[in-house]
């Protein structure tokens, strides 16, 4: 066998080939929102069936197809465009191919699977759409030919969740537990049902953890199977803190009468809006309330106005917590936007008020549009620019606001645009809310004809805000990093940017290598993670420490080959801050924990770590008897939970223990 550089990726979640640039949109994990949000990537597929994923003027990523999948898609998770590899190994006669999976530089075990002249075959392991460090959703089985086979089963975090059974034309059949479209950490929804030939038959029900709270049934109608009757189902947007639902009746797979839109706060279901469908035609008809994706208790956003015959006509209102905050009018006949309107950012919630005053054009904006943000005495104007009266783009100044943007995060971008692009010279300011204060902290240059980013450039983290002043700077060359990039942090509120970490940039595939010093996702003001050590064409390598406020307080070995985790590791957790300093320690073997792993807890950077809890793992699955943190867990309140695990799932009978007071 011989070891291949290239990286590659493939996702069945993911949209299909079509050569040519094309404009497609993403979601993205908003670390200041904490929420999954959507946004715009331009994808360019080549003639060489090469690919590129471009976002603001920077190229995310390369892939060249040396070993041509027969069914090739994109990816569309900001995640795995930024962070998902494929180490390739392939056999002498190049027929049979292997492709193992790494994130960020580390490996994922056991992900992945072979080719053999294009198609899949044998057993695979494929991260889902919405794959992240926190939630590993991952479906597993076996491929004939580049279709699924027998029995499929989806894991999150090493637990089965769901799965079923593939017949032998590859489509499903019998009872199946389906994930959600939008499944993750904050949103575990499935569907439970059966299949018939690939289609649902039945009683379908929706359930939400471990608690059914929708669903409906499928009917046999000219040979289809379609919904009908009662059916209660879930907003796009549906997650721990937006339950939202519509509740209404299907007749032969067309939603008929009257919908009503259900809001679960505080264990209390309330209706917040809903209207009419046609009872021919199943389209909407007269006064309609209708709420935002992201409705929830900070961010209660609705829409009232009319449809007509499906389109949406005249006049139309947005409310905040029945307070008119915004809206406009559409025309009648084609239902555009004309006039003025005043509309709210995708991402609009309490601490981010966030509006848009200007004027449509038979639905495109044109002219002058302002952005206004709302502090304590109103809303004021905080950028804006202007859109070509013709083409609808955006041209000359713009002041524009970062996509987290709020109250604790007001970063804004200033610069030119030429036919909807970004030229020139462009700097990035940050305004402190605890002092007004709005000063220049990055910036750099885009290409006047690629607009692509070129040069020196400062930019923010992605979690950038008042507590966590993090910047990064360094070069672009074609809209890749290359060379030396310097990781920048502001502490305090009148000191001035230091260097605390940073590394290389290879200058022909801008991937890491050499000596990295890099912060943890979450860094910020009381959680001041650091990670040293070596990166070898993008993958971690050999040992890494970990440093808390400058002093280690654990790391581990990376072995050489595949960047798997090996030998004994100390690790911070996820929510590791100055008032939960809990670490882990245990023995990786081949990238999966094994035997004993402790759990130690101090109270502050000038005590000791003493261990307060713990257990055995098996293959990276928990078994035996534990005692782990229970999620009340704070260094006044130290209580544990002391029970069973078999196959990484707690059994049994679990009890509490406050540990300090048995001390």
């Amino acid at each position: 066998m011989s070891n291949s550089n290239e990286y590659q990726q493939i996702s069945v979640w993911s949209k299909i080939w079509k050569q040519g640039t094309q404009k497609v949109e993403v979601e993205m994990w908003d670390q200041i929102l904490k929420q999954l949000v959507k946004t715009e990537i331009q994808i360019t597929i080549n003639k060489d069936k090469s690919i590129i994923y471009q976002y603001d003027g920077v190229i995310l990523r390369k892939d060249s197809f040396k070993f041509q999948p027969k069914n090739p898609f994109f990816l569309t998770n900001m995640g795995m465009i930024k962070y998902l590899q494929w180490q390739i190994v392939e056999d002498d006669k190049k027929k049979l191919v292997k492709w193992m999976a790494n994130w960020n530089g580390e490996a994922l075990i056991e992900v992945g699977g072979y080719f053999e002249d294009g198609v899949k075959l044998g057993f695979w392991q494929e991260s889902i759409k919405y794959y992240s460090c926190k939630s590993q959703l991952y479906q597993k089985g076996q491929y004939v030919n580049d279709q699924q086979r027998g029995i499929w089963k989806y894991t999150c975090n090493n637990n089965m969740i769901g799965g079923g059974q593939y017949n032998l034309q590859g489509v499903k059949v019998g009872k199946w537990i389906e994930l959600d479209d939008y499944f993750k950490e904050n949103s575990q929804v499935i569907y439970n049902g059966e299949f018939k030939n690939g289609k649902k038959i039945g009683i379908w029900e929706t359930v939400y953890q471990g608690k059914q709270i929708g669903g409906g049934l499928y009917f046999e109608s000219k040979g289809e199977q379609v919904k009908t009757g009662k059916w209660c189902e879930l907003s796009n947007g549906f997650m721990d803190t937006s339950q939202v639902t519509y509740i209404g009746v299907y007749k032969d797979g067309k939603k008929l009468g009257r919908w009503d839109v259900w809001w679960l706060q505080d264990k209390q279901q309330q209706v917040i809006g809903g209207g009419l469908y046609d009872d021919i035609d199943s389209i909407k008809i007269g006064q309609w309330i209708e709420v935002s994706d992201m409705f929830k208790k900070d961010s209660q956003v609705t829409f009232i106005g009319e449809y007509k015959n499906g389109m949406k006509i005249g006049k139309w209102n947005i409310l905040q917590k029945h307070e008119l905050i915004g809206g406009g009018s559409y025309n009648l006949g084609s239902s555009q936007k004309n006039g003025k309107w005043i509309e709210l950012s995708d991402r609009f919630e309490s601490n981010s008020q966030v509006i848009y005053n200007g004027q449509y054009n038979n639905g495109q904006k044109v002219g002058r549009w302002d952005i206004l943000f709302r502090e304590e005495d109103g809303f004021f104007k905080i950028g804006g620019g202007s859109y070509d009266q013709v083409s609808s783009l955006k041209i000359g100044k713009w002041i524009e606001l970062s996509q987290s943007f709020n109250l604790y995060s007001q970063v804004t971008f200033i610069g030119q645009y030429k036919d909807g692009k970004k030229v020139g010279k462009w700097t990035t300011w940050f305004r402190d809310f605890r002092n007004g204060r709005n000063l220049q902290i990055g910036g750099g240059l885009y290409d006047e004809d690629s607009s692509i980013k070129v040069g020196k450039w400062t930019e923010l983290s992605d979690g950038f805000h008042f507590l966590s002043q993090v910047t990064q700077t360094g070069e672009y060359k074609y809209g890749q990093k290359v060379g030396k990039w310097n990781i920048m942090y502001k502490q305090y509120e009148d000191s001035s940017f230091q260097q605390i970490g940073g590394g290389l940039y290879d200058k022909e595939y801008s991937i890491k290598i050499g000596r990295w010093i890099e912060l943890s996702d979450g860094f910020y003001k009381w959680s001041q993670l650091v990670y040293k050590g070596e990166y070898m064409n993008g993958r971690k390598v050999g040992a890494w420490d970990i440093e808390y406020e400058g002093i280690k307080i654990g790391g581990g070995q990376y072995d050489e080959q595949f960047s798997m985790k090996i030998g004994s590791w100390i690790e911070p957790s996820d929510d590791f801050y100055v008032d939960f300093q809990v670490i882990y320690n245990g023995i990786y073997k081949n990238g999966k924990k094994i035997g004993r792993w402790d759990i130690i807890f101090r109270f502050s950077i000038n005590n000791s770590f003493k261990q307060i809890a713990g257990g055995q793992y098996e293959e990276g699955m928990k078994i035996g008897d534990w005692v782990e943190l229970c999620d009340e867990f704070n260094k006044d309140y130290q209580i544990v939970c002391n029970g069973e695990y078999k196959n990484n799932k707690k059994v049994g009978k679990w009890a509490k223990m406050d540990i300090s007071r048995k001390r």
